[in-house]
């Protein structure tokens, strides 16, 4: 069973409406974001499939999982619902 994929696009666009303020910086291996209001929460995004592309195609886990480290998870399952489903 292959796993299932959310494209950077779509939660960039939901990191916006869900946690405005978020910042992202690149480092070798994964997209670092981190909240506006919880300083000491930081999730990381790994960079996808084919390395720096800004619209890399991720798995779900990882969406889901830094939802819940911002505690944003119900807004993040509204805006990206695949990532759920």
């Amino acid at each position: 069973m292959a796993a299932r994929v959310v494209n950077l696009d779509e939660v960039w666009a939901a990191l916006k409406e869900c946690a405005p303020g978020y910042s992202v910086r690149k480092s070798d291996h994964v997209w670092i974001i981190l909240h506006p209001t919880q300083k000491n929460v930081v999730a990381r995004l790994p960079l996808g499939k084919h390395g720096r592309r800004m619209n890399a195609e991720i798995e779900a886990g990882h969406v889901r999982q830094m939802a819940r480290a911002f505690e944003i998870e119900e807004c993040m399952q509204k805006r990206i619902p695949s990532a759920y489903g």
